[in-house]
């Protein structure tokens, strides 16, 4: 099990009939029995299962690749809260000027989208694969925020 944004949920290797993973949110757990029973993950569902970043993440997805600037005044903070795994050096980073390059493999915009904005200016998306299209959704918020704070000015 994971806990996630205050929420338990099952990370697990079960396969559905179509052969794709699922989650299961834990509201409450009654008449809990533990058993002497034990079982082995195999280590291609473990390794998937140890990438996710939060509940938007899809294991049934091919994982794109986000590369990141993140600034120096920050990185402390995100090693110690383990944001984008950023603690457990789980993606690739590198020294640059005035904070560090970090690529992390997302399935999901949402992964990442709430805490790039979130953080904004303090981190930068430099670089992304695949057809996540993070940037443009970026823009397209931050436009759609500064139309409509125009608007209420007067």
């Amino acid at each position: 099990m994971v806990s996630l944004f205050k929420s338990w949920f099952f990370r697990t290797d079960y396969l559905d009939v179509d052969e794709t993973y699922r989650k299961f949110r834990l509201l409450s757990i009654d008449n809990i029995e533990v058993l002497q029973d034990t079982f082995n993950v195999s280590k291609v569902h473990d390794l998937k299962l140890s990438q996710w970043h939060n509940v938007w993440h899809d294991p049934n997805k091919i994982p794109s690749n986000v590369t990141l600037w993140i600034s120096d005044s920050k990185v402390k903070y995100f090693k110690q809260k383990n944001i984008f795994g950023l603690k457990d050096n789980m993606h690739k980073s590198k020294e640059c000027k005035d904070g560090i390059e970090y690529t992390i493999k997302i399935t999901h915009e949402l992964e990442i989208l709430s805490e790039i904005m979130y953080w904004q200016p303090h981190v930068v998306i430099l670089e992304e694969d695949g057809d996540l299209n993070i940037i443009k959704k970026i823009q397209i918020i931050l436009s759609d925020m500064m139309s409509r704070q125009s608007k209420v000015q007067i």
